[in-house]
């Protein structure tokens, strides 16, 4: 029998974490010394998760994951 195969659109994930790193380093200068060094590093964890979107996506433009399910 054939693996099935699942895909997913991760395209709306991908805009939704740009759109918190654009914010967060918005704000990054206007938050107290010890703030800013926890909201660094949640934009480095939020690019990090960008860029794990990105790869699974093979950087296709439509940002679709494709995954095979277990052969029975």
């Amino acid at each position: 029998m054939a693996a099935k195969k699942f895909s997913v659109k991760l395209s709306k994930i991908a805009k939704d974490l740009d759109r918190a790193i654009k914010d967060l380093k918005k704000i990054r200068k206007k938050v107290a010394a010890e703030d800013s060094a926890r909201l660094e590093l949640n934009v480095q964890n939020l690019e990090q998760a960008r860029t794990l979107v990105a790869t699974n996506c093979g950087n296709a433009r439509k940002m679709t994951a494709t995954f095979s399910g277990p052969t029975s």
